[in-house]
Protein backbone atom coordinates (compact mmCIF):
# COMPACT_ATOMS: atom_id res chain seq x y z
CA UNK A 1 0.00 0.00 0.00
CA UNK A 2 1.52 3.97 -0.98
CA UNK A 3 -0.59 6.70 -0.08
CA UNK A 4 0.83 10.06 -0.12
CA UNK A 5 -0.90 13.90 0.77
CA UNK A 6 0.27 17.40 -0.06
CA UNK A 7 0.69 18.24 3.58
CA UNK A 8 0.55 15.30 5.89
CA UNK A 9 0.73 11.13 4.91
CA UNK A 10 -1.71 10.26 7.45
CA UNK A 11 -3.24 12.51 10.61
CA UNK A 12 -4.24 11.75 13.74
CA UNK A 13 -5.86 14.13 16.45
CA UNK A 14 -4.59 16.42 14.11
CA UNK A 15 -5.98 20.37 13.29
CA UNK A 16 -4.04 20.99 10.01
CA UNK A 17 -5.69 25.01 9.34
CA UNK A 18 -5.17 26.93 6.26
CA UNK A 19 -2.78 25.16 3.97
CA UNK A 20 -2.83 24.60 0.43
CA UNK A 21 -0.65 22.19 -2.01
CA UNK A 22 0.67 23.01 -4.99
CA UNK A 23 2.80 20.52 -6.04
CA UNK A 24 2.01 17.36 -8.18
CA UNK A 25 1.39 14.32 -5.87
CA UNK A 26 1.95 10.59 -8.23
CA UNK A 27 1.02 7.40 -6.42
CA UNK A 28 1.81 4.43 -9.18
CA UNK A 29 -1.16 2.55 -9.82
CA UNK A 30 -2.20 -0.08 -7.57
CA UNK A 31 -5.43 -2.47 -7.12
CA UNK A 32 -5.75 -3.87 -3.72
CA UNK A 33 -7.73 -1.95 -1.50
CA UNK A 34 -6.68 1.52 -0.53
CA UNK A 35 -3.70 1.32 -2.36
CA UNK A 36 -2.26 3.73 -4.78
CA UNK A 37 -3.78 6.54 -2.55
CA UNK A 38 -3.28 9.98 -3.15
CA UNK A 39 -5.07 13.57 -1.67
CA UNK A 40 -4.00 17.41 -2.11
CA UNK A 41 -3.78 17.64 2.00
CA UNK A 42 -3.79 14.57 3.94
CA UNK A 43 -4.55 10.93 2.65
CA UNK A 44 -5.20 9.34 5.42
CA UNK A 45 -7.08 10.01 8.92
CA UNK A 46 -7.01 7.02 11.37
CA UNK A 47 -6.78 6.37 14.96
CA UNK A 48 -3.78 4.07 15.41
CA UNK A 49 -4.19 2.98 19.29
CA UNK A 50 -7.91 2.04 18.80
CA UNK A 51 -8.72 -1.85 17.99
CA UNK A 52 -11.21 -0.76 16.08
CA UNK A 53 -12.85 2.81 14.57
CA UNK A 54 -13.98 5.35 16.42
CA UNK A 55 -17.44 7.09 15.67
CA UNK A 56 -19.14 10.12 17.36
CA UNK A 57 -15.96 12.15 17.97
CA UNK A 58 -16.49 15.97 18.81
CA UNK A 59 -14.59 17.97 16.73
CA UNK A 60 -12.50 19.29 19.41
CA UNK A 61 -11.49 15.47 20.25
CA UNK A 62 -11.27 14.76 16.77
CA UNK A 63 -9.02 15.73 13.62
CA UNK A 64 -9.88 18.96 11.51
CA UNK A 65 -9.03 20.17 8.04
CA UNK A 66 -9.84 23.87 8.11
CA UNK A 67 -9.49 26.78 5.44
CA UNK A 68 -6.85 24.47 2.81
CA UNK A 69 -7.12 24.05 -0.35
CA UNK A 70 -5.14 22.40 -3.78
CA UNK A 71 -4.62 24.01 -6.68
CA UNK A 72 -1.90 20.62 -7.73
CA UNK A 73 -2.34 17.79 -10.05
CA UNK A 74 -3.14 14.37 -7.72
CA UNK A 75 -3.13 11.31 -9.15
CA UNK A 76 -3.13 7.80 -8.45
CA UNK A 77 -5.84 4.65 -8.06
CA UNK A 78 -8.29 6.80 -5.84
CA UNK A 79 -7.25 10.49 -5.82
CA UNK A 80 -9.20 12.90 -3.75
CA UNK A 81 -8.67 16.79 -3.78
CA UNK A 82 -8.52 17.04 0.33
CA UNK A 83 -8.45 14.02 1.95
CA UNK A 84 -8.42 10.29 0.87
CA UNK A 85 -9.76 8.17 3.64
CA UNK A 86 -10.46 8.18 7.08
CA UNK A 87 -11.38 5.45 9.71
CA UNK A 88 -13.21 7.96 11.75
CA UNK A 89 -14.60 11.16 12.22
CA UNK A 90 -12.96 14.09 10.43
CA UNK A 91 -14.31 17.45 10.34
CA UNK A 92 -13.90 19.01 7.24
CA UNK A 93 -14.65 22.66 6.81
CA UNK A 94 -13.89 25.75 4.11
CA UNK A 95 -11.76 23.45 1.96
CA UNK A 96 -12.00 22.94 -1.97
CA UNK A 97 -9.80 21.70 -4.74
CA UNK A 98 -9.30 23.58 -7.75
CA UNK A 99 -6.09 21.19 -9.18
CA UNK A 100 -7.01 18.31 -11.36
CA UNK A 101 -7.64 15.10 -10.41
CA UNK A 102 -6.35 12.21 -12.47
CA UNK A 103 -6.00 8.81 -12.61
CA UNK A 104 -2.54 7.07 -12.59
CA UNK A 105 -1.48 6.27 -16.51
CA UNK A 106 -1.25 2.13 -15.86
CA UNK A 107 -4.41 2.38 -14.28
CA UNK A 108 -6.01 0.12 -17.27
CA UNK A 109 -9.44 1.33 -16.07
CA UNK A 110 -10.15 5.21 -16.45
CA UNK A 111 -13.84 5.10 -16.90
CA UNK A 112 -15.60 6.93 -14.04
CA UNK A 113 -17.41 4.39 -12.56
CA UNK A 114 -14.62 2.20 -12.36
CA UNK A 115 -12.31 4.37 -10.06
CA UNK A 116 -12.50 6.50 -7.34
CA UNK A 117 -12.01 10.87 -7.28
CA UNK A 118 -13.58 13.04 -5.42
CA UNK A 119 -12.53 17.08 -4.84
CA UNK A 120 -12.86 16.64 -1.25
CA UNK A 121 -12.54 12.79 -0.04
CA UNK A 122 -13.34 9.48 -1.72
CA UNK A 123 -17.17 8.48 -0.89
CA UNK A 124 -16.70 5.92 1.73
CA UNK A 125 -15.52 8.28 4.62
CA UNK A 126 -17.50 9.60 7.79
CA UNK A 127 -17.12 13.32 7.60
CA UNK A 128 -18.66 16.12 9.27
CA UNK A 129 -19.39 19.59 8.28
CA UNK A 130 -19.29 22.56 10.30
CA UNK A 131 -18.80 26.35 10.52
CA UNK A 132 -18.63 27.27 6.81
CA UNK A 133 -20.34 25.92 4.39
CA UNK A 134 -18.54 22.81 2.87
CA UNK A 135 -17.28 22.82 -0.43
CA UNK A 136 -17.30 20.09 -2.93
CA UNK A 137 -17.60 19.74 -6.74
CA UNK A 138 -14.42 21.62 -7.14
CA UNK A 139 -16.27 24.59 -5.81
CA UNK A 140 -17.77 25.67 -9.22
CA UNK A 141 -21.80 23.74 -8.35
CA UNK A 142 -21.93 24.59 -4.79
CA UNK A 143 -20.31 27.81 -4.18
CA UNK A 144 -22.26 30.98 -5.69
CA UNK A 145 -21.44 31.95 -8.85
CA UNK A 146 -20.22 35.49 -7.76
CA UNK A 147 -17.06 33.98 -6.12
CA UNK A 148 -15.69 32.38 -8.72
CA UNK A 149 -14.44 34.53 -12.08
CA UNK A 150 -12.94 33.79 -15.28
CA UNK A 151 -9.14 33.87 -15.43
CA UNK A 152 -7.38 34.42 -19.08
CA UNK A 153 -4.00 33.83 -17.23
CA UNK A 154 -4.99 30.25 -15.99
CA UNK A 155 -7.83 29.85 -18.68
CA UNK A 156 -10.11 28.33 -16.03
CA UNK A 157 -12.43 29.49 -12.74
CA UNK A 158 -11.00 30.68 -9.64
CA UNK A 159 -12.04 32.35 -6.77
CA UNK A 160 -12.50 35.82 -5.95
CA UNK A 161 -10.18 35.42 -2.71
CA UNK A 162 -7.15 33.55 -3.88
CA UNK A 163 -4.68 36.00 -6.70
CA UNK A 164 -4.05 34.43 -9.63
CA UNK A 165 -0.50 34.35 -8.56
CA UNK A 166 -1.18 32.19 -6.02
CA UNK A 167 -3.10 29.48 -8.31
CA UNK A 168 -0.08 28.33 -10.20
CA UNK A 169 0.97 28.89 -13.86
CA UNK A 170 -1.55 28.15 -17.11
CA UNK A 171 -1.26 24.24 -17.81
CA UNK A 172 0.82 23.39 -20.80
CA UNK A 173 -1.12 22.24 -23.95
CA UNK A 174 -1.12 18.45 -23.90
CA UNK A 175 1.74 17.15 -26.34
CA UNK A 176 0.91 15.90 -29.62
CA UNK A 177 0.55 12.40 -29.59
CA UNK A 178 3.78 10.49 -30.83
CA UNK A 179 4.53 6.75 -32.48
CA UNK A 180 5.66 4.14 -29.43
CA UNK A 181 8.66 1.79 -30.34
CA UNK A 182 8.73 2.62 -33.63
CA UNK A 183 5.32 1.42 -35.30
CA UNK A 184 3.20 4.02 -37.01
CA UNK A 185 0.05 2.32 -36.04
CA UNK A 186 0.64 2.63 -31.81
CA UNK A 187 0.67 5.95 -30.26
CA UNK A 188 1.59 7.70 -27.16
CA UNK A 189 -2.52 7.93 -26.38
CA UNK A 190 -3.54 4.43 -27.19
CA UNK A 191 -4.41 2.55 -24.41
CA UNK A 192 -2.40 -0.29 -25.91
CA UNK A 193 0.49 1.98 -25.34
CA UNK A 194 2.16 0.32 -22.62
CA UNK A 195 1.59 -3.02 -23.32
CA UNK A 196 2.25 -3.41 -26.75
CA UNK A 197 6.11 -2.40 -26.17
CA UNK A 198 5.95 -4.57 -23.78
CA UNK A 199 5.19 -8.11 -25.47
CA UNK A 200 7.17 -7.35 -27.95
CA UNK A 201 10.35 -6.93 -26.03
CA UNK A 202 9.06 -10.13 -23.80
CA UNK A 203 8.46 -12.37 -27.07
CA UNK A 204 4.65 -12.39 -26.28
CA UNK A 205 3.34 -10.94 -29.59
CA UNK A 206 5.71 -10.50 -32.60
CA UNK A 207 4.85 -7.00 -34.64
CA UNK A 208 3.55 -7.62 -37.87
CA UNK A 209 6.56 -5.43 -39.84
CA UNK A 210 9.15 -3.38 -38.69
CA UNK A 211 6.99 -0.29 -38.35
CA UNK A 212 3.46 -1.55 -37.60
CA UNK A 213 2.14 -3.98 -35.09
CA UNK A 214 -1.34 -4.17 -36.32
CA UNK A 215 -3.01 -3.85 -32.63
CA UNK A 216 -6.74 -3.94 -34.13
CA UNK A 217 -5.98 -7.13 -36.07
CA UNK A 218 -8.65 -9.98 -34.88
CA UNK A 219 -7.02 -12.90 -33.14
CA UNK A 220 -7.53 -16.56 -33.83
CA UNK A 221 -8.35 -19.29 -29.98
CA UNK A 222 -4.61 -20.80 -31.16
CA UNK A 223 -3.30 -17.21 -30.96
CA UNK A 224 -4.68 -16.01 -27.75
CA UNK A 225 -3.06 -19.20 -26.42
CA UNK A 226 0.28 -19.07 -27.63
CA UNK A 227 0.33 -15.56 -26.23
CA UNK A 228 -0.32 -16.93 -23.31
CA UNK A 229 1.19 -19.48 -23.00
CA UNK A 230 4.80 -17.59 -24.70
CA UNK A 231 3.72 -15.48 -21.36
CA UNK A 232 4.76 -18.15 -19.08
CA UNK A 233 8.17 -19.00 -20.90
CA UNK A 234 7.58 -21.59 -23.22
CA UNK A 235 6.88 -24.52 -20.69
CA UNK A 236 6.84 -27.62 -22.35
CA UNK A 237 3.87 -30.37 -21.65
CA UNK A 238 4.56 -33.77 -21.61
CA UNK A 239 0.46 -34.97 -22.34
CA UNK A 240 -0.71 -37.08 -25.12
CA UNK A 241 -2.09 -34.89 -27.68
CA UNK A 242 -6.23 -34.71 -26.84
CA UNK A 243 -7.44 -32.40 -29.20
CA UNK A 244 -9.16 -33.71 -32.57
CA UNK A 245 -8.27 -30.70 -34.59
CA UNK A 246 -4.91 -29.67 -33.41
CA UNK A 247 -1.86 -30.96 -35.57
CA UNK A 248 2.18 -31.08 -34.22
CA UNK A 249 2.48 -28.90 -37.23
CA UNK A 250 0.02 -26.28 -36.00
CA UNK A 251 1.88 -23.14 -34.87
CA UNK A 252 -0.41 -23.20 -31.79
CA UNK A 253 0.11 -26.98 -30.66
CA UNK A 254 2.34 -26.81 -28.08
CA UNK A 255 0.46 -24.09 -26.15
CA UNK A 256 -2.79 -25.77 -26.86
CA UNK A 257 -1.28 -28.69 -25.01
CA UNK A 258 0.08 -26.83 -22.26
CA UNK A 259 -3.05 -25.19 -22.39
CA UNK A 260 -5.28 -27.74 -21.98
CA UNK A 261 -3.05 -29.18 -19.04
CA UNK A 262 -2.83 -26.37 -16.76
CA UNK A 263 -6.83 -26.44 -17.71
CA UNK A 264 -7.76 -23.19 -19.50
CA UNK A 265 -9.65 -25.62 -22.04
CA UNK A 266 -11.54 -28.72 -21.69
CA UNK A 267 -13.02 -30.76 -24.78
CA UNK A 268 -11.37 -32.45 -27.63
CA UNK A 269 -12.49 -29.69 -30.00
CA UNK A 270 -10.10 -26.03 -29.68
CA UNK A 271 -10.95 -24.91 -33.06
CA UNK A 272 -7.76 -23.19 -33.02
CA UNK A 273 -7.92 -21.07 -36.13
CA UNK A 274 -10.65 -19.40 -35.77
CA UNK A 275 -11.59 -16.17 -34.18
CA UNK A 276 -10.95 -15.86 -30.17
CA UNK A 277 -13.76 -13.80 -28.81
CA UNK A 278 -13.21 -11.21 -25.89
CA UNK A 279 -14.92 -13.37 -23.30
CA UNK A 280 -13.42 -16.62 -24.04
CA UNK A 281 -10.04 -15.10 -23.63
CA UNK A 282 -10.71 -13.34 -20.20
CA UNK A 283 -11.58 -16.98 -19.65
CA UNK A 284 -8.57 -18.34 -20.23
CA UNK A 285 -6.77 -16.11 -18.29
CA UNK A 286 -9.34 -16.20 -15.14
CA UNK A 287 -8.71 -20.28 -15.60
CA UNK A 288 -4.90 -19.45 -15.58
CA UNK A 289 -5.49 -17.46 -12.10
CA UNK A 290 -7.18 -20.81 -10.89
CA UNK A 291 -11.05 -19.34 -11.66
CA UNK A 292 -10.25 -16.98 -8.63
CA UNK A 293 -14.00 -16.02 -7.67
CA UNK A 294 -14.88 -12.20 -7.29
CA UNK A 295 -17.58 -10.34 -5.74
CA UNK A 296 -20.38 -10.44 -8.66
CA UNK A 297 -19.60 -7.25 -11.07
CA UNK A 298 -23.16 -6.13 -12.99
CA UNK A 299 -21.99 -3.27 -14.80
CA UNK A 300 -22.13 -4.57 -18.45
CA UNK A 301 -25.91 -5.25 -19.50
CA UNK A 302 -23.97 -7.38 -22.03
CA UNK A 303 -22.74 -10.02 -19.55
CA UNK A 304 -25.93 -11.24 -17.33
CA UNK A 305 -25.62 -13.52 -14.40
CA UNK A 306 -26.68 -15.73 -16.42
CA UNK A 307 -23.66 -15.88 -18.74
CA UNK A 308 -21.16 -18.32 -19.62
CA UNK A 309 -19.18 -15.71 -19.10
CA UNK A 310 -20.01 -13.79 -15.87
CA UNK A 311 -17.13 -15.02 -13.19
CA UNK A 312 -14.89 -14.53 -15.36
CA UNK A 313 -15.71 -10.74 -16.56
CA UNK A 314 -16.57 -10.15 -12.87
CA UNK A 315 -12.97 -10.92 -12.28
CA UNK A 316 -11.17 -9.19 -15.03
CA UNK A 317 -13.35 -6.17 -14.26
CA UNK A 318 -12.44 -6.12 -10.29
CA UNK A 319 -9.05 -7.14 -10.84
CA UNK A 320 -8.86 -3.74 -13.62
CA UNK A 321 -7.53 -6.90 -16.04
CA UNK A 322 -10.16 -5.67 -18.64
CA UNK A 323 -12.26 -2.70 -19.38
CA UNK A 324 -15.47 -2.51 -21.25
CA UNK A 325 -15.96 -1.50 -24.24
CA UNK A 326 -18.55 1.19 -23.12
CA UNK A 327 -19.39 1.70 -19.78
CA UNK A 328 -21.94 -0.63 -19.68
CA UNK A 329 -20.88 -2.79 -22.32
CA UNK A 330 -18.21 -5.35 -22.34
CA UNK A 331 -18.66 -6.95 -25.77
CA UNK A 332 -17.60 -10.79 -25.02
CA UNK A 333 -19.15 -11.68 -28.01
CA UNK A 334 -16.70 -9.56 -30.24
CA UNK A 335 -13.54 -10.70 -31.54
CA UNK A 336 -10.68 -10.07 -29.35
CA UNK A 337 -7.77 -7.80 -31.09
CA UNK A 338 -4.18 -8.31 -30.79
CA UNK A 339 -3.84 -5.08 -28.74
CA UNK A 340 -7.10 -6.26 -26.66
CA UNK A 341 -5.21 -9.76 -25.71
CA UNK A 342 -1.72 -8.35 -24.58
CA UNK A 343 -3.22 -5.36 -22.72
CA UNK A 344 -5.45 -8.20 -20.93
CA UNK A 345 -1.68 -9.83 -20.31
CA UNK A 346 0.18 -6.86 -19.15
CA UNK A 347 -2.65 -5.75 -16.83
CA UNK A 348 -2.80 -9.15 -15.06
CA UNK A 349 1.38 -9.63 -15.19
CA UNK A 350 1.75 -5.72 -13.22
CA UNK A 351 -1.28 -6.90 -10.65
CA UNK A 352 1.41 -9.26 -9.30
CA UNK A 353 -2.20 -11.54 -9.08
CA UNK A 354 -0.23 -14.47 -10.33
CA UNK A 355 2.69 -14.03 -7.69
CA UNK A 356 0.33 -13.23 -4.41
CA UNK A 357 -1.43 -16.89 -6.01
CA UNK A 358 1.16 -18.78 -6.18
CA UNK A 359 2.40 -17.28 -2.66
CA UNK A 360 -0.91 -18.83 -1.45
CA UNK A 361 -0.80 -21.95 -3.19
CA UNK A 362 2.92 -22.61 -1.76
CA UNK A 363 4.06 -22.88 -5.58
Amino acid sequence: MVIAGGIARRAEYSKITGCMNSGEISVPYANWGLAALSAGIVARVGISDAPENIYNLPPENATNITSCYNIGTIRGTYVAGIMGFTGTDCYVSDCYNAGTLEIDELNPNKEPHQIIKADIAIPICKIFNYGKKYVHDNGIKVVSGDKWIDSPKLGRKILKAIPEDKLGIKPSAPEAPTQVAGFSDVMSNDIFALSVPWAVENGIAKPSSKTTFSPNEPCTRGQVLTYIYRWNDSPKSSIKNPFKDVKPSDSFYNAALWAYEKGLFKGNTLNGNSPCTRGDTIEFLWKYANSYPMNPADNFTDVPRSSKYHSAVSWAYWMRVATGITPTTFEPESACTKAQVVTFIYNLEHSHFMDWIKMTLGQ
